[in-house]
């Protein structure tokens, strides 16, 4: 079984510029999450999912199979709820009454971020620490 706690290191970000300005994040805090090099630390038991930006200390921190309230650092709120399936963590949210989803996929290598809204997607690659 792949360990899913640890220290990552975003890597590569696929179309996630693209799919921020589309959701509406304003262009300078889009081009600067974009162009981060960002550490996250994660810690996942059989209840929770916590997920630690260590630059920012912004902290996702969700209870499996409950709705949750997440707060993101642009003052948005969202209702999420997150499941866990083996390696991979899906979190589905609601912000504005739109639809997103989050797909954590974790492997001996690091993590990939898949997040969908509609008809987008972006991919947030990170290598383990």
């Amino acid at each position: 079984m792949v360990q899913l706690s640890g220290r990552y290191q975003l890597t590569n970000n696929v179309n996630y510029l693209e799919f921020m300005l589309k959701a509406g994040i304003p262009e300078d805090k889009a081009k600067k999450a974009n162009d981060s090099n960002v550490v996250c630390s994660v810690t996942v038991d059989d209840q929770k999912f916590v997920m630690t930006n260590e630059g920012s200390n912004q902290q996702t921190s969700l209870e499996f199979d409950k709705e949750n309230i997440e707060k993101h650092p642009l003052g948005l709120e969202a209702k999420s709820t997150a499941s866990k399936q083996g390696n991979v963590i899906t979190v589905s949210s609601i912000y504005n009454g739109e639809n997103y989803k989050r797909t954590y996929t974790f492997s001996e290598a690091g993590m990939e971020a898949i997040i969908t809204h509609e008809a987008m997607e972006a991919k947030r690659i990170f290598k383990r620490l």
